[in-house]
């Protein structure tokens, strides 16, 4: 056998084939042991996808130098097409190199568009010249049926030739261009699945979700999560088969053999064929991981089989790729976050495996350069019930926060969560431990005022957060962001009456929970749909499976009163209204009113009856909540299986009732979980309440550890935030905000003192 040289793009796309190659020539790599690499010989790492002529001239050289050595030398290529460079007398020396008009028909999107548009789905496409890719003219082209469009060069990787055109897009070709333009389907998903074609069999690998972020109107391939691609319904996954299928099919009639990817775009009802990659993927070494852990021969094996070989001699049945990747490629505005992230992820029992490629801080590095990728063992993306795709922050860089963005921090720190430095952890076992919130999180005080329930140090990838809370003498403890000190920080200390116990012998802690100046009350010790098995898919509450009375009840807030400074009183945390829990929720309103001048807030599902109401106004409730959650009752019903089958028109029957009694100056609320349901069906339900003068409360969805949604990854921050304003200028129509209006309650809700409204 001849020796065999590998000329690609990274070190790691080899993942330690040292038996089949005998040295790899790559952009990017260690440039130790078989690789030599521009990267690490030049000392600057290059956005190949553009490549340049001196990265060209170093693989030219030494394929030159192999040769003059051994011209039994043999090469075999991240994507063959490039094989063609060399002098024709060398075509011999190239292993799995296809015919070169294949190749080149399969380059070439437009062509690869049309010539599968017979036999399976694509995107609505016109071809353009740079002076008509306007959005007035392409609007018009497509009937308005779109908002955005997607315009892509002929020849492309990675996304550098791939934009989204709106509105508002200041997009310029050069003359030359012919564009191939589709309507972009906001909700859709990028899917791949890699194939290896013999000449009488096909292997089919697991496909996988491509992580695509749109940077300044370019949609970029920042990676792969074929575990996240799972949950994808089976309709879906059939046909991606299917039609994978009828393409390689397709491609072994023409004669292609080897490997190729094949992309796609799902709008969760039909599948599109986008574009054939012939060649190498950039997730193809997350299979060959898998291949290894497997004992199956790698990706370059199988394509060195398919051009000497009819058939396969291996199974794929039950295969499967558990990884996720998220690849980092350098932006000036970004600069402050590599290091910090590679340091984070050193620690983070998730990452699996950091491929480096030989990324070292010192080098000088060009815009859009690849710097490092980030392996998983769990998934780095989920699919929302919207159908869009969410991208775990902790893994996503971020601008550098500054003093002055509180609204932006407060989101962010909600969240991301937070890690605790050693010093700032010795400080608060020194003096006193922090008050657990929900979620096992902590209420952090920012900028004096600004409280913020966060987690720390718990899930998959809050270890990486870009927030520390640390500790110095001089300043005491402060929250840092990317290692910048932002503000300090102040916390809630546990509640001491909490380990006291009533006179028959109940737990304080079952009955009451003093929190941010208000005491919460709970009229029953479990919630109504847990003790039914039907409760909500993402509530991480405890169940706790005991009995109390009411004069336990009444002994406690004895005692708080007493004892305990504090703003208002809260009912709610179980939901037993079906049975006597309307009567007991009024006896306890009514003890309280008799013993205390302080506000009740009632949180609890809405009564059947409208007298109710009266009942409850009467018996000294201020303020009253009944939390919708989600407006999507489809989706409501499938996560709340018990909650979700109330419906709406009772809400906003017992809701608008309430306005009557209590106003329409924010003690009417109803709380909404944001990132379970589309942003059109959330508007439009804080709309619809606001209208009736109900003040919406959100409240972002985050994944509890000891819940069904534990890997589902929430709205990113910026998403947040842009609902959060939108949310704002909803209620302004109406006189209404955001609540909750008392800022000391307003720790795990998108919500801020009206000072910092912009």
């Amino acid at each position: 056998m001849y020796p065999i040289y590998w000329i690609g793009i990274k070190e790691s796309d080899l993942d330690d084939e040292s038996e089949l190659f005998e040295k790899s020539i790559t952009f990017f790599g260690s440039g130790k042991g078989s690789n030599v690499s521009y990267s690490n010989e030049s000392g600057t790492r290059i956005n190949h996808n553009l490549g340049s002529e001196e990265s060209s001239l170093f693989i030219a050289k030494n394929i030159n130098e192999i040769l003059s050595q051994n011209d039994n030398a043999r090469f075999m290529y991240f994507s063959p097409y490039h094989s063609y460079c060399l002098p024709e007398n060398l075509y011999g020396n190239v292993y799995c190199q296809n015919e070169k008009s294949i190749l080149e028909l399969l380059r070439n999107k437009i062509n690869t568009r049309f010539w599968c548009a017979h036999s399976v789905p694509i995107v609505p496409s016109v071809l353009l010249e740079p002076s008509r890719c306007c959005y007035e003219f392409i609007s018009k082209t497509f009937g308005n049926k779109s908002s955005e469009y997607v315009l892509q060069k002929n020849y492309s990787a990675g996304g550098y030739s791939t934009y989204l055109l709106n509105k508002n897009s200041h997009l310029s070709f050069d003359s030359n261009d012919i564009l191939l333009v589709s309507p972009y389907i906001g909700e859709s998903v990028p899917l791949n699945i890699t194939a290896v074609i013999y000449e009488d069999d096909i292997l089919f690998f697991p496909p996988s979700i491509q992580i695509v972020v749109n940077d300044s109107d370019r949609l970029l391939y920042k990676g792969a999560d074929f575990i996240a691609y799972k949950g994808l319904n089976k309709s879906i996954k059939q046909k991606i088969l299917q039609y994978s299928k009828v393409i390689c099919e397709n491609l072994k009639h023409i004669g292609y053999r080897g490997i190729c990817g094949i992309d796609y775009i799902t709008d969760m009802n039909e599948v599109f064929f986008m574009e054939i990659n012939e060649r190498f993927q950039a997730s193809s070494y997350l299979i060959n991981m898998a291949l290894k852990k497997n004992h199956f021969p790698s990706l370059h094996q199988l394509c060195l089989e398919t051009f000497h070989k009819a058939k396969s001699n291996i199974s794929l049945s039950g295969f499967e790729v558990n990884y996720s990747s998220y690849i980092y490629t350098y932006h000036h505005r970004f600069r402050h976050c590599y290091q910090y992230i590679l340091t984070k992820a050193r620690s983070n029992k998730n990452i699996v495996r950091i491929v480096e490629d030989g990324f070292l801080q010192n080098t000088v590095f060009e815009e859009d350069a690849y710097l490092f990728t980030l392996v998983s063992d769990t998934n780095m993306v989920s699919i929302g019930y919207d159908n869009s795709i969410n991208i775990d922050d902790n893994i996503r860089e971020h601008l550098q926060l500054r003093q002055c963005d509180v609204l932006k921090t407060k989101i962010s720190l909600m969240n991301q969560g937070f890690s605790i430095t050693a010093p700032a952890m010795q400080y608060m076992n020194q003096s006193q431990n922090a008050r657990t919130a929900i979620n096992t999180g902590i209420d952090l005080i920012l900028f004096d005022k600004i409280r913020v329930s966060s987690v720390w140090g718990k899930g998959r990838f809050n270890s990486m957060s870009p927030f520390e809370l640390d500790y110095d003498q001089p300043r005491g403890l402060t929250l840092r962001h990317y290692g910048t000190t932002i503000s300090t920080v102040n916390y809630d200390t546990p509640d001491l009456l909490q380990n006291k116990y009533t006179s028959s012998g109940i737990s304080y802690s079952w009955i009451a929970f003093l929190a941010n100046g208000r005491l919460q009350i709970n009229h029953e010790p479990i919630c109504f749909y847990k003790k039914h098995n039907i409760s909500c898919c993402f509530c991480g509450l405890p169940e706790k499976e005991t009995h109390f009375e009411l004069q336990d009840i009444y002994e406690v807030i004895n005692t708080y009163i007493e004892h305990c400074d504090f703003n208002s009183f809260f009912i709610g945390g179980a939901s037993n209204v079906y049975t006597n829990g309307w009567k007991t929720i009024i006896d306890i309103a009514a003890y309280i009113s008799a013993h205390s001048k302080k506000p009740i807030y009632l949180m609890a599902p809405p009564p059947h009856e409208k007298g109710i109401l009266h009942q409850l106004k009467q018996s000294g409730i201020t303020e009253i909540s009944f939390n919708i959650e989600m407006f999507d009752r489809k989706i409501a019903k499938e996560l709340m299986p018990g909650k979700g089958k109330i419906p709406l028109d009772l809400y906003y029957s017992m809701l608008e009732e309430s306005t009557l009694l209590w106003g329409k100056t924010g003690k009417v609320r109803s709380m909404i979980i944001v990132g379970l349901e589309s942003t059109k069906s959330l508007l439009e339900g804080i709309e619809h309440i606001a209208q009736m003068g109900v003040q919406p409360i959100l409240s972002p969805f985050g994944p509890r550890q000891d819940t069904e949604l534990r890997n589902m990854v929430p709205f990113s921050s910026e998403k947040l935030l842009e609902l959060f304003k939108k949310c704002i200028e909803i209620c302004k129509q109406y006189d209404l905000t955001p609540g909750p209006d008392d800022i000391e309650c307003q720790n795990n809700t998108l919500s801020i003192p009206k000072e910092y409204y912009v």
